[in-house]
Order: C-alpha cells, then structure tokens, then sequence
C-alpha cells in the first residue's frame, strides 16, 4: 500500500512540476501558487486590504485559544500539499525538474494523469501529449482530389486515394458504367456511363447453320472479368439456353462480346450497339481447327430478312463470283480453285450468318492468290440498312492468336440500298475498308463487281 501510494505522489509531482516548467515563481524546492492565483501585491497596512498571505476566513484557534488572541499566521512551504497546489518531488542531481516531469511521463504512469488522487489534470503542452495535429503528408502517387464526375454518373467521396486504388462509380437509371476510376500516380483514370439496351443473342457455329450453341458463356470483355467474376452474378455475362440468350442493361457503343464453349475458339468479336436500333445480335461461335490454313469471312445480321455473302474470287481475269449460286453445293473448294468456300446459304429464320472461307498461301501471310478478293453483300429485294449487317474477317496467326477486323453498314449508306461493297482483302493480306453502297433503280450502270446490271443479283458463278 505504502508503494502505492508513492507511485500516486510521484505522478502528480511529475505532472505538477512539468505545469510549473516555465512560471517565473516556482523554485525547484518550492510549491507553485494555484492556478488562479494572481500576481503578487504589496502588503497593505489597512485592515480593509489584507495581503496574499492573510486568509479572511476564520482560521481555528490552536491550543484551544480564541479567535480573537490569534493572529493570522503566515504560510509556509510544506512538503504537504496545500489547498488549491500539486505536491512537489525534489529533482534528482543532475536533473532538471522539467526532464523530471518528462521522465515519469515516459516511464508508464497512466494517460489518466493520476485519476485516483482526485482528477488532477494531466501535462499538456499543446500537442496532445507528442501527438499533433498537422495533417499526415499525402503519400506518394496518391490522388489528393476528388475524381470529376461524368455525365449521367457521380463518384464516391474518394479524396486521398492511395496510387492503385479505386472509386466506385454510380451511374444513372438506364446507364451502365465501363468501370471504376483507378489512382495511378496522382492522376485518375477516365471512365464514363453509357446508355444501356435490353439485348438478345443468338449464337450459331459458323460451320453448321443448325447447330444453335447451347449452354455457352457470353460475356461483354472489359464489363466481366472471368477470372474474378462469376457469370451467374453479373449483368454482363450470360448463359445461353439453346442458342440464346437476354441481356437487361447491355453497354452501348463499340464493344466486345466474347463466346466460350469446349470445342470453340473464345475470340473476342467487335459489335457496334446503337441504343434506339439494336435490339438483336447475331454472334458466331468458331469450332477449334476450323481457321487452321484459311481466313474467315462472316456476315452476320439481325432481321429474317435473306442476305447474301459474296466474294469476286481473283482467280482469272474478271474474276470468280463465289456465292449462294456457284456450282451448288459444295460452293467451291479450298484445295482446288477458286481456293475458297461457302459453308452455306442461310435461309434460316432462327439464324442469320453466312460465312465464305478464303485458303491462305502457303506462306500464310495473305489468301492464295496474289490479286484483290472483293467482299459484297447483297439484299436482292431488302434495304440492307434495316438488318443492321455487320462482317467479321478472321485471319490466324503463326503465334496461334486471331485477328478480328469488323465493318459496320456505312452511316452514310445510299437510301434504301440493297448492295454493300464492304471491304478488299489484298494478297498480302491487309485489308481496306471500300463502303460503296447501291441501289438498283438504275439498271445497267452497276459498279460493284459480281452484280447482274439486268437482275441487279449476284451472277451466276
């Protein structure tokens, strides 16, 4: 009991003397005056101003004398505490009384400053006791200002951000986000809220126009990561259900819609969403080997309208007119001229996808012949702008990896038209988006290559 006790006296001399640490009246072996005393006054003779050391209350008489035969005895310093001070605690050699105070404060005594003798206040010098109130510097590469919302979006409160860290973006009701703002060394990343369509999808093997693909996983790339996602929680994946499947909120805008089923190829596939016009997208599912030693050309539209692929072959003069009609089935040969094939001629009114492979050279650097294939598409007796066709060229690379180039039907099409001279695939392989587009009001005076001046269809092969 007895260390306790001394325990408690050390830690109010400690917190007393560090107060006392820069007042003028206090000696290193005297008491300090209260907190609220006053500075000193000289002693005044009258009796109606008594001096500092004369208590006007009334003081108990000792050895049992009156009042009236005692006088008012001075103070004297005590090693007791008085009234209104802090007991005091005699500085070791050597030390400064403030070094004193600073030692008990660092040796453990409670942040309470010593709760158990009254409540007597702790040390404060103005910084909580080392702890200050300066704003922590910015780390390095963190983004201190809130990012700036996008139209039709707002942000979190997100100021302060550490590098490589992100704020979560809330778009606005038929808008969807095409991600997060992330910090990356003081500067955030720019993202936007588009408007969203309700979508179907219909997925068909490219090789075999019955074959609806089911149960496949379609996914928007850069909304749905598959390696951290799952399908089943996300707006942007799907499963499809003999062939097809519905997206509520699918991003307009160029996109990329991704397929993946075993047997396939997963290539990501470029679409262009318009939000007042797509309502349907065709896509293609490629079978594994199908590429291996030739390009690809797919047409792919919306309506059950009947579209046809065509390409005028280089293969001798004029050239070879390769479609719905050449020498019926099997529709040309990859190992014989014109080294090109049609897989079919889709009539379907469940699918709408034509596909004409071109045999690489043997380099595998471009088709097989050194000339300019030209790609049409036609619609006969239908306005090629209200089915919405899109193509797709496929070309395999040596390091195993697919290229996909698509072309959208021009804005600026010919009203009504019914022919589209969509793109040339060189010798060397590159290709060259062409865009012509035709409609047959003016019989005889065609300049799109494979049409009949007179029926205004692809000729005969």
């Amino acid at each position: 009991m007895r260390s306790v006790s001394k325990l408690v006296w050390i830690t109010v001399a400690a917190f007393a003397m560090a107060a006392c640490e820069e007042d003028s009246r206090c000696e290193l072996t005297a008491t300090c005056p209260p907190a609220d005393a006053g500075p000193e006054t000289p002693t005044s003779s009258s009796s109606d101003n008594p001096g500092p050391n004369d208590d006007p209350r009334p003081q108990a008489a000792p050895n049992g004398t009156s009042d009236d035969d005692q006088e008012a005895a001075p103070s004297k310093p005590s090693n007791s505490p008085q009234l209104g001070q802090l007991p005091t605690a005699p500085a070791s050699a050597g030390t400064p009384a403030s070094e004193a105070g600073r030692e008990a404060i660092d040796s453990g005594i409670p942040e309470d400053g010593g709760a158990s003798t009254g409540g007597s206040q702790p040390y404060d010098s103005g910084t909580s006791r080392g702890h200050h109130d300066a704003a922590q510097p910015t780390p390095e590469g963190a983004c201190e200002e809130q990012p700036e919302d996008p139209a039709n979006g707002e942000y979190d409160d997100c100021p302060q951000t550490p590098n490589g860290e992100v704020c979560n973006l809330v778009c606005g009701p038929n808008f969807v986000k095409d991600g997060d703002a992330t910090c990356r060394e003081g500067e955030w990343t720019t993202q936007s809220c588009v408007p969203s369509v309700a979508l179907s999808v219909t997925v068909t093997d490219v090789a075999d126009r019955t074959n609806r693909i089911d149960n496949a996983v379609i996914y928007v790339e850069g909304y749905f990561e598959p390696a951290t996602n799952e399908c089943d929680s996300s707006a942007f994946c799907e499963h499809s259900l003999d062939g097809s499947a519905a997206f509520g909120a699918f991003p307009s805008g160029e996109q990329r819609v991704v397929v993946v089923k075993d047997g396939f190829d997963t290539i990501p596939l470029p679409v262009s969403i318009h939000p007042e016009q797509t309502t349907h997208l065709q896509l293609a599912a490629v079978p594994q080997g199908f590429l291996e030693g030739n390009i690809a050309v797919v047409l792919a539209w919306q309506t059950t309208d009947d579209l046809d692929l065509v390409v005028n072959v280089p293969e001798t003069g004029a050239g070879t007119c390769l479609h719905y009609n050449f020498r019926e089935p099997p529709h040309g040969s990859l190992t014989e001229p014109p080294f090109a094939h049609l897989e079919y001629d889709n009539k379907s009114s469940t699918s709408h996808l034509e596909t004409i492979r071109i045999a690489s050279n043997q380099a595998g650097t471009g088709p097989y012949y050194n000339g300019t294939y030209n790609v049409l598409v036609i619609g006969t007796d239908t306005a090629l702008g209200e089915t919405h066709p899109l193509i797709w060229v496929l070309e395999p690379r040596a390091s195993g990896e697919i290229d996909v180039t698509s072309f959208d039907f021009p804005d600026d099409a010919t009203s009504g038209a019914n022919a589209w001279h969509a793109l040339d695939v060189r010798g060397n392989g590159s290709l060259s988006p062409v865009g012509t587009t035709e409609l047959n009001l003016d019989v005889g005076t065609t300049r799109l290559p494979c049409i009949d001046p007179v029926q205004f269809r692809a000729t005969a092969g």
